[in-house]
């Protein structure tokens, strides 16, 4: 065949077909040329709201600023207590009259080392699942800070920093000496 024939049998091929009205789009598919696809249904989509980014845990009581700080260990506590070795109600007693002495010498943030418990050591050194539990008073200095007797002198406390004792410390933050709610 040479190039007048091919274009003899084009014409006789394309000589009934009328030209497409153009008011539809036209889409081709490579299966099947002369099949018009149906647009898909547009779905609206409602974007959820966006949390607020809260970027780091802020304490009850403090601004952000100092619990970012505290956070990152850049500040320093004024005084601290060592209860390593000392029984539950000792432990209590040196807590109260230690932030009691402190609030009054005008300290803002002290530190209190209860350790970590001697069973979380044991479960380190022997590998212990059953030994994981947090000593007696790392596990109750929350209600030792929370005593009604020195309740209204905290603002706040958090676990310290790795650098002033990790897991075996607290940070206690106390209000001014002149904003305590009951003198």
């Amino acid at each position: 065949m040479d190039e007048n024939d091919d274009e003899a049998l084009w014409r006789a091929v394309v000589k009934d077909v009328n030209p497409i009205q153009r008011d539809k789009p036209v889409v081709k598919s490579p299966a099947k040329s002369a099949e018009v696809k149906k647009p898909k249904k547009v779905v609206e989509r409602v974007a959820a709201p966006e949390k607020p980014v809260q970027k780091a845990p802020r304490g009850k009581g403090i601004d952000g600023h100092i619990a970012d700080k505290l956070r990152k260990g850049q500040l320093e506590p004024e005084a601290f207590i060592d209860l390593h070795g000392k029984k539950q109600d000792e432990a209590q007693d040196l807590i109260i009259n230690f932030i009691k002495v402190s609030h009054v010498s005008g300290r803002r943030l002290v530190k209190i080392i209860t350790g970590t418990g001697a069973r979380t050591k044991r479960a380190h050194r022997d590998n212990d699942p059953y030994a994981t539990e947090p000593g007696v008073l790392k596990r109750r200095f929350p209600e030792f800070i929370n005593h009604p007797q020195i309740a209204d002198l905290v603002l706040h406390f958090q676990e310290a920093h790795q650098k002033h004792g990790g897991a075996g410390a607290y940070y206690v933050y106390l209000r001014r000496k002149d904003k305590t709610l009951n003198p």
